[in-house]
């Protein structure tokens, strides 16, 4: 088999993304990983996806399969097909006997005799292979001849298990390290959704705006959607007032308020309920069209997410900003 070529895409998570945290929250039952992408002549021809037995441009056609991501695809993919062993460092070290071949009197000429030896040796912990399987199905092809493969895996996560979070994290591993792309989806959908880019038409208006007059532009629906919006703004304008222009957006249902620090680098965030604040550098206008899947696996290196978690947020924002900002050579003070 050839070797696999280097993928340009994030291929591990260190912890279960927010995504598929809000994903599952929103399922409320067995979920499945999954996910799709857009495969060319180019990316087979570079071996991206050699590793799931794709080798040839033909083989996209009428796609449908099951496989079992090859070991030489990553560590996560070495331990789906091997097993895996951890060292337990937080165990008492115990006694091993060891055995082997010694030459007489230091002369290998003269023969060999056995040799026991005992040694402290930390424990170690064995698991078997999982052997995750993911279908793959070729469903449509875009302008540019590439084909949409959609990638599903065949086992079913139950989040009522207590190693739920676990399982959920290393399948997630898996198929991002092998396609770059992963989501959750309910156990009973059997194909992943295509999603429609959303038109965003953003407006600017210059620092000193008052606050009342940016939530009105925004033509928010409800009371609670206007106090959020009051909220974030706040929240954004002591970033940097000396800088700030303030950003809305608006798109079909969704409604985005922001500051522009720099014209690449852009501080925004959705107003319904339940979202994160991005910070954005870059072609920010693009960026926010894309849906948070595809913010945080294939632009991680452009984007910073903020959770609005605990008492922090707001400082651990203030922070990253000033960060990036050094990044681009703006003042911070």
């Amino acid at each position: 088999m050839s070797k696999k070529g280097k993928a340009a895409w994030q291929k591990h998570f260190r912890k279960v993304p927010g995504y598929a945290i809000d994903e599952i929250s929103r399922i409320k039952g067995p979920i499945r990983v999954a996910g799709a992408r857009y495969i060319g002549l180019a990316d087979v021809n570079k071996h991206l996806f050699i590793g799931l037995g794709l080798s040839s441009y033909e083989q996209l056609q009428g796609l449908d399969v099951v496989v079992v991501p090859d070991a030489a695809g990553g560590r996560y993919s070495a331990r789906n097909v091997d097993g895996d062993m951890i060292v337990r460092r937080d165990l008492p070290k115990v006694t091993r006997s060891f055995s082997f071949d010694a030459p007489n009197f230091g002369d290998y000429s003269r023969g060999t005799h056995t040799v026991d030896q005992d040694r402290e040796v930390y424990q170690r912990d064995y698991f078997a292979p999982r052997e995750i399987s993911f279908s793959m199905r070729a469903s449509g092809y875009d302008d540019n001849g590439r084909c949409r493969i959609e990638f599903i895996s065949t086992r079913v996560l139950d989040p009522s298990r207590n190693d739920f979070d676990e399982e959920l994290l290393f399948e997630l591993n898996l198929l991002q390290e092998n396609t770059g792309v992963s989501v959750v989806i309910p156990e009973s959908q059997d194909t992943v959704a295509e999603r429609t880019v959303e038109t965003v038409s953003w407006e600017l208006l210059p620092p000193g705006t008052q606050l009342e007059e940016i939530v009105g532009r925004m033509r928010l629906a409800s009371d609670q959607e206007r106090r959020i919006a009051r909220d974030y703004l706040s929240v954004l304008t002591r970033l940097h007032q000396n800088h700030a222009i303030y950003v809305i957006g608006l798109g079909g249902t969704s409604r985005y308020v922001g500051v522009r620090l720099s014209p690449e680098l852009v501080v925004f965030e959705n107003v319904h309920y339940g979202n994160a604040i991005y910070v954005i550098r870059g072609d920010w206008e693009s960026l926010s069209k894309l849906s948070r899947t595809e913010l945080l696996t294939g632009h991680s290196e452009a984007i910073d997410r903020v959770l609005h978690i605990g008492g922090n947020w707001e400082m651990k924002l203030r922070n990253i900003v000033k960060a990036r900002m050094r990044d681009i050579g703006l003042r911070d003070d």
